[in-house]
């Protein structure tokens, strides 16, 4: 049985949160990789949803559970099309996603007394991105898809990170 360790910093309110943390969880499951997730922590100022740390890798994500078509790109305000056929402005998603990989590498950068290289991030739709969305497309930055792509997401990361015991 491969050890998974999952610590939840408070309780999971999101149904997309809790989503994504139960789509990681299977996947590194059926796939036997070993890891440690940190689920809605709270890492200087920011709350993040998931850490899913694998040996050598970090991988920030951050969930949406919207439904409805979005539309935004990398500054500033996204808009979320209402059933009134009106367009409601909220955060911008894409760099909620780095500000929180930021607060990780600064917290790890904290912990160690060094430097420490930067962790992988993904803005996560559940279930997809919503059909007629027009988003910018991930970049190195911030990968951006759908919950059936987090395991991509996850095998796709940098190696360069901590070991897994060092988590």
């Amino acid at each position: 049985m491969v050890s998974i360790e999952i610590f939840i910093g408070a309780p999971i309110e999101h149904a997309s949160e809790r989503a994504t943390l139960k789509h990681a969880y299977e996947f590194l499951s059926a796939h036997g990789m070993p890891a440690i997730i940190l689920a809605n922590v709270n890492l200087g100022d920011r709350q993040v949803d998931l850490v899913i740390a694998i040996d050598g890798a970090a991988l920030v994500t951050e969930s949406k559970g919207v439904t409805s078509a979005v539309r935004g790109g990398h500054n500033g305000d996204w808009e979320a099309y209402l059933a009134s056929g009106a367009w409601k402005k909220f955060a911008n998603p894409y760099l909620q996603a780095i500000a929180e990989k930021l607060a990780l590498r600064d917290t790890m950068r904290s912990f160690a007394a060094a430097d420490v290289p930067y962790p992988n991030a993904a803005l996560i739709f559940v279930p997809t991105v919503p059909p007629g969305s027009t988003i910018p497309q991930g970049d190195f930055k911030v990968s951006i898809g759908g919950l059936d792509e987090l395991p991509t997401f996850i095998t796709s990361m940098k190696r360069d990170g901590w070991s897994l015991d060092r988590w």
